[in-house]
This record gives structure tokens, sequence and C-alpha cells, in this order.
């Protein structure tokens, strides 16, 4: 469920641009339009950022108090991503992700729920980034399992069999196969028009036997001409 308002109670401390103490302080997502998330693996420490047009990553010191440090490598560089081509409005967006990263924003809990909350260079209100545990736990909320799973994703979408209105994608696990409907929707996946994937996915099956699949990476992409 992608969340357009946090509301965060009794915090003590807020990281902005200044640091902004209040009981009670509405914040915008980084991305309204986009189902942008950091992915943490706390037993590795490593994180990465998916819906952004490419995949960030990097490794993490996330410290007693919640601030999320991202290490330098020993090239200085600690955050790395990768080299897909994006539209003018993904690459603005993916620019706006590796600020936010690099202020070490700052990882709050709010019930079940974690999330960074920082600034982006030369805006005056924090923003925050829902944050989904890969590995591990933090404050007592642990990830839950899943299987990785492969999946090619065609350029071209058809009606969907149960709505001829709506537009699904079309996927399979094998060059070999034929294309299948995918009902559903890939969370974290933003295909672009024109452009055909291989997605790295996380597979969670439910207690009621329902699967929902979660973008992991982009494996590849490619522009299909006519």
């Amino acid at each position: 469920m992608k969340l357009r308002t946090l509301w965060i109670m009794g915090l003590g401390a807020l990281i902005s641009s200044s640091m902004t103490y209040a009981k009670t302080l509405e914040i915008a997502p980084l991305s309204s339009d986009n189902d942008v998330k950091v992915v943490l693996d706390m037993n590795e420490y490593h994180f990465s950022v998916t819906g952004g047009c490419n995949t960030m990553m990097g490794k993490v010191h996330v410290t007693d108090r919640g601030a999320f440090r991202v290490k330098q490598g020993r090239h200085g560089g600690g955050l790395a991503s990768t080299m897909m081509a994006c539209p003018d409005n993904l690459q603005k967006l993916d620019d706006r992700i590796s600020q936010f990263i690099l202020n070490t924003p700052k990882m709050i809990r709010k019930g079940d729920d974690l999330y960074l909350v920082g600034t982006v260079n030369n805006e005056a209100e924090s923003v925050y980034l829902p944050v989904e545990l890969d590995q591990g736990n933090y404050q007592d909320i642990s990830a839950k399992p899943y299987e990785q799973v492969f999946y090619y994703v065609s350029n071209e979408k058809v009606p969907c069999e149960a709505d001829t209105q709506k537009q699904c994608l079309q996927v399979r696990k094998d060059q070999m196969e034929e294309w299948e409907e995918y009902p559903g929707v890939i969370e974290g996946f933003m295909p672009i028009d024109g452009y055909e994937y291989r997605l790295r996915l996380k597979e969670y099956q439910s207690d009621d036997g329902s699967v929902k699949h979660v973008l992991d990476m982009v494996v590849e992409q490619g522009k299909v001409t006519p």
C-alpha cells in the first residue's frame, strides 16, 4: 500500500535542513507518483532503493539513534547504481533519491512499519521513504520470508482477461515459453513504454495461498524498436 502522507507522533527529533523538534509533523513521501522504497538487509548491512529508473545500492551503518549512514568505498563513493537509460523525469527522480540517501536520513518506526526521514538538497521540507526489511530485524520488526524468482516482461501489454478496459503485463519465466498475462501488480516496478525487461523478484506467499511479487532488481532492460 502506497502511503501518501505519514503522520509521525511524539518524535523527539527529526532530520531537516536544521534539526526540527515537534510532537506532531506531517511529512510527504519523496515521490507521490512512483512506488519508491528502501530494501534493507540488516544481516549484511546492505540496502537497495527501487522504484526509480535505476536500482541504487550500497553498504550502510545504522546507528543506535537511527542515523542511516552510507559506508564509503575504497575510492570514495559509497552509493552504486545500475546504468539504465532513463527519461528526463525519472532521471530527476533518481537524482533526488541519491541526494536523500547520502544526506544521512533517520530511520524511524511507526507501528509495525519503518521509514527513512530526511531532506533533499535545496528543498526545505523533510520527506520520507518506506523501508522494507529484506533480512534480519530492526526494533523487533522482522523480515518476512520469500522465494527469489526471475521473470521476463514484454514491452507490449494486453487487455486483462478479467477486465478488458485495463491493460495487463505479459510475463514468462523462460525465453522459450509463450507470454502469459500477469493480472496483478509487481510492487516497485514502473515499466517504461516500449521497453522489455528481465526482473529479479521476491515472491511472498500468504497463509491463504495468494502470491505477491515485489521488485528486487532490474537485471536487464532494453528498448524494442518496431
